[in-house]
């Protein structure tokens, strides 16, 4: 398996959202790209990343194998490159490491890395598909700060859907307060609130989580939320198109006391 990929920024910003929710993955690389179905360390939230090869500058993986990361240490060396720096990963069959090389293609720096594969116990969980009936588009960064500021006022987040606007709400000791978002008209999606909703719908979950999904606003200008009643709420983020891949997190709801 070989691919490269210029420049780094993104690929360094996925590893780094993964690694603050799991310590290691395992990444499923097979002709198509890579993939990782994962749970998070409390087992609660279903974390989904898909890279499709068109993503990288050069990709081959003919026959499909999986590969054990230990993120933060994938995460360290990546942090040691340029934004513009080419990144090369190579993992040779039946070898215990695979190689990075962060090479900048503007000077004479070259960082060469072998890394060893992690064995991890894991079964791949993929979400089923399902129809929607509320799918919300905003900007991530104002998701972002919404759920960040809502958080220190209540545990459980009230996500209340009608067909122009998105309620976020909490009801803690240290107060009530809620945040209302209205579907707004502009050209461009990464400014705009863009609601389709089919019917009504009001569900609860853990604002703690949901911080944590919001904070991969570093991945895409745009987050996309879907909810529905008795469903788990979804958060993705699109890297660049569609065609481009997206980390996607699902939740579940809280029990009603």
């Amino acid at each position: 398996m070989e691919l490269a990929l210029c420049p780094v920024t993104t690929f360094r910003a996925i590893i780094d959202v993964l690694k603050d929710l799991r310590r290691e993955v395992n990444l499923d690389c097979s002709i198509t790209g890579i993939e990782v179905f994962t749970l998070d360390m409390s087992n609660v939230a279903l974390v989904v990343l898909v890279l499709p090869a068109t993503m990288f500058h050069k990709y081959s993986c003919p026959t499909p194998v999986t590969l054990g990361i230990h993120l933060a240490s994938l995460a360290q060396i990546l942090h040691m490159a340029d934004p513009e720096v080419m990144l090369e990963l190579v993992y040779e069959k039946n070898s215990t490491s695979f190689s990075v090389k962060l090479e900048n293609m503007t000077s004479t720096v070259v960082t060469e890395f072998a890394v060893q594969l992690m064995t991890i116990e894991s079964h791949r969980i993929e979400p089923h598909e399902q129809q929607y009936p509320v799918v919300v588009s905003l900007p991530s960064q104002k998701l972002l700060k919404i759920i960040r500021h809502l958080k220190e006022f209540g545990s459980e987040l009230h996500v209340n859907a009608r067909a122009d606007s998105l309620r976020l709400s909490v009801n803690g000791l240290q107060g009530v307060g809620s945040v209302l978002l209205r579907q707004t008209k502009s050209d461009s999606e990464s400014e705009s609130v863009r609601i389709q909703a089919s019917e009504p719908v009001e569900a609860v979950f853990s604002s703690q989580y949901l911080l944590q999904f919001a904070k991969a606003a570093c991945l895409s200008p745009v987050a996309v939320v879907s909810v529905g009643a008795d469903m788990p709420i979804k958060v993705q983020y699109n890297f660049d198109d569609a065609n481009s891949g997206y980390m996607q997190y699902l939740l579940a709801q809280l029990a009603e006391e």
